[in-house]
């Protein structure tokens, strides 16, 4: 069979889908704006994801790139290991790290200040402790819930995946922080062979995080063919 025949059988069987959310519920359309989707009715991203004291700029150029094609914003909290500017982190998001949603904070102190302004404003009606845990996940090897059982995140609340440095994880004030205040979760990836591979690199971590949330959110959605042949986005 010649690859043009293969082509025109498989182009009918791979069609892309578009996905619509309005207000929190998923309703089913064509030809969304992508903005309506992958943003909650006060205007902020639905899925944030926040590095805490990066040390290695590639990751989070690569990983800067995933965020893109989901719709995501991505967080860095300093201190980094690296500069943004640096040639390498854009060469790692190819030509797209201008695009990347992006919010660096000049600390954990100064993230937390954004946090409790987002999650008390428009989007949220009430205190970060009325959130879901869900809301805000902390991925560590040493948390006991996996992430394959973590499930109903929200559709109606902005979302938070953290993740520690490559070298040393979460600093004592951060993990001290979200315990103590009960606002967010621990959650752990699960590893076929513990004993071989101790962790995940972090930029796989993020991406494999981001897609387990995004396709948590889409599969509540009634999927809809685009008209216009293009990816829906969330």
């Amino acid at each position: 069979m010649s690859l043009a025949c293969l082509r025109r059988r498989l182009v009918p069987v791979a069609m892309r889908w578009q996905v619509r959310f309005a207000h929190g519920r998923a309703t089913s359309g064509s030809g969304a704006d992508p903005t309506a989707i992958d943003r909650l009715p006060c205007g902020a991203p639905r899925i944030n994801v926040v590095l805490c004291n990066p040390q290695i700029g590639t990751n989070a150029g690569s990983f800067g790139r995933t965020c893109i094609g989901l719709g995501a914003r991505l967080h860095l909290v300093k201190p980094l290991g690296f500069n943004i500017e640096d040639a390498a982190v854009r060469r790692a998001g190819l030509d797209y790290w201008e695009h990347v949603d992006l919010v660096v904070h000049d600390d954990w102190r100064a993230f937390r200040s954004f946090h409790s302004s987002v999650t008390h404003g428009d989007c949220v009606d009430g205190a970060v402790a009325s959130l879901p845990s869900t809301a805000s996940c902390f991925f560590t090897r040493h948390a006991e819930t996996s992430l394959v059982n973590v499930g109903d995140f929200p559709t109606d609340q902005p979302i938070f995946l953290f993740f520690g440095a490559e070298t040393f994880g979460f600093t004592d004030e951060i993990v001290a922080d979200y315990q103590n205040e009960a606002w967010g979760m621990e959650v752990a990836f699960p590893i076929h062979q513990p004993s071989v591979v101790r962790c995940f690199n972090v930029a796989t971590s993020a991406s494999m995080a981001l897609w387990h949330v995004y396709s948590q959110l889409a599969s509540r959605c009634t999927l809809q063919p685009s008209s216009d042949g293009t990816q829906g986005t969330l």
